[in-house]
């Protein structure tokens, strides 16, 4: 909690304490299964064998499927990171996954883009900005990314 409240909510960008609290539990959970050192700056949160890791975590009401998707908000495509990671919690945050990574460029090359305000496809939910998503089946598991 202090972590977020330090950070406070970044202009331009959708957040709130609560999401940040959400990506700072997706950072340790990174810690605690693979090492690395915390840097936690804008480009990246993690560097582990050299690579930079940006943990990108979200909640979700269910366990995560392989067609449900891992994203990033299109105005964080330009964080100088080497790799996302993906985690995806449980909204009691009783429960989180570890859903995989990718390198950065192979990630944007996989993607599709959702314009703010689109229904994200097999949702009912309309996205609150531009984003990219990978389908979670389509991450690679594990320090072999």
């Amino acid at each position: 909690k202090e972590l977020s409240e330090e950070m406070g909510v970044l202009n331009g960008i959708v957040s709130s304490h609560r999401k940040n609290m959400v990506g700072f539990i997706g950072e340790l959970l990174f810690l605690q299964l693979f090492g690395g050192e915390h840097i936690g700056g804008y480009d990246y949160d993690i560097i582990l064998d050299g690579r930079k890791i940006d943990v990108k975590s979200s909640e979700c009401s269910n366990a995560p499927k392989p067609h449900h998707v891992a994203k990033v908000f299109c105005g964080f495509s330009q964080q100088q990171c080497d790799y996302y990671a993906f985690f995806k919690l449980k909204k009691d945050w009783l429960q989180a996954w570890y859903v995989g990574a990718l390198s950065k460029r192979e990630f944007l090359s996989k993607a599709t883009i959702n314009k703010k305000g689109s229904i994200l496809p097999g949702t009912n939910i309309v996205a609150k900005a531009d984003q990219y998503e990978v389908q979670i089946s389509d991450l690679k598991i594990g320090k072999q990314c």
